[in-house]
């Protein structure tokens, strides 16, 4: 169907030197502009439809990721920190953790205390950096 629709708004330019030998020629190039104005305002709004629906797709791809991963087991009881993985050979937290706050680790430990798979005092665990200003 977008096709057609495509083709049909395609044709409006030629139809317009058909229709300039015609005494009506004015009312139906006017007639003409309408439609074709129609035709490719309805194709923006399928094109625009199509996009929603595939950001739509990713969105509910993305929550579903975010909502299955699980984020407690890497979480040092100890440091109360989150550790950098999990080494899957010696089936141990990594001893490294992630403990600044400016590093893209915020956004899982946000996420994690806002699954409930990690206590709210693990965000008071992050540090700041300090760095010094001339």
């Amino acid at each position: 169907m977008d096709d057609v629709l495509r083709e049909w708004a395609g044709l409006a330019e030629p139809l317009r030197g058909l229709l300039a030998e015609r005494e009506d020629a004015a009312e139906l190039a006017h007639w003409l502009s309408a439609v074709e104005a129609g035709l490719r305002s309805h194709l923006r709004d399928l094109e625009f439809s199509e996009l929603d629906r595939r950001l739509a797709a990713a969105e509910a791809a993305a929550r579903q990721l975010a909502l299955e991963m699980e984020y407690g087991f890497l979480l040092d009881q100890d440091r109360k920190l989150l550790s950098i993985g999990y080494r899957v050979a010696d089936g141990a937290l990594d001893a490294n953790c992630y403990d600044l706050l400016a590093s893209e680790a915020r956004l899982a430990s946000f996420l994690a205390i806002a699954k409930g798979d990690v206590p709210a005092r693990h965000w008071f665990r992050l540090g700041h950096a300090v760095t010094p200003h001339a």
